[in-house]
């Protein structure tokens, strides 16, 4: 417990994952989710559904993080995101979520007072989990408006969006490396394997199932 680290090292995926329970308690709640494909969906709301796509497919960096300018990037975005959603209220509902990020927490600090985590690993952690409260409480506030749904099919237009082009980037890096600048399309660090613009293979499929 003394390492227990929740958030891992990457911000952006965390973000994400953290934005697909946000999709899971919208698509779950809202009136009229059988028929996703028939809900309101405004021009800025989708505009910022899209721009979700774009932290795992940046693939420009800076030392020494290699994913800090994706990891603000994403929560920069979805704070963004969150605002387009226009929370109002508190509201209890998905309280076992809640909970269960509640307990991440009380991990975090006992692995930081007790334990031995670093300081600076503690408060990121801290501040991710915080931030996927947040979107939860979110995804439940929207799932009680009449346009709930319409929150949900511009979070899944941006997964769609960085999903298929992140598949062009996987073509690239496994068939024609030589295309690949480091700044547009990420270099992979495994010869004929796909990485994505995140440079890790596994965070690729999770996007890809997605």
């Amino acid at each position: 417990m003394s390492q227990f680290n929740p958030c891992g090292q990457c911000g952006t995926f965390n973000s994400v994952a953290a934005s697909a329970a946000t999709a899971a308690v919208i698509a779950s709640d809202s009136p009229g989710a059988a028929t996703v494909v028939d809900a309101p969906v405004t021009w800025p709301l989708l505009a910022a559904g899209l721009l979700t796509a774009a932290p795992p497919l940046l693939a420009y960096n800076t030392a020494p993080s290699p994913t800090l300018i994706n990891q603000c990037l994403a929560m920069g975005l979805w704070g963004g995101f969150v605002l387009m959603a226009a929370p109002g209220g508190v509201s209890l509902r998905a309280w076992p979520l809640q909970a269960a990020l509640l307990a991440l927490l009380a991990g975090v600090l006992w692995s930081w007072g007790p334990g031995t985590l670093p300081s600076a690993i503690a408060w990121s952690s801290l501040a991710m989990l915080g931030a996927a409260m947040v979107l939860v409480w979110t995804g439940t506030q929207a799932a009680q408006r009449i346009d709930g749904v319409g929150v949900f099919v511009a979070f899944a237009w941006g997964l769609l969006a960085a999903g298929l082009l992140s598949v062009g980037v996987a073509l690239v890096q496994v068939f024609a490396p030589g295309w690949a600048d480091g700044n547009w399309i990420a270099r992979s660090g495994l010869v004929g394997r796909a990485v994505g613009n995140l440079r890790q293979p596994n965070h690729l499929c999770s996007l890809l199932l997605w």
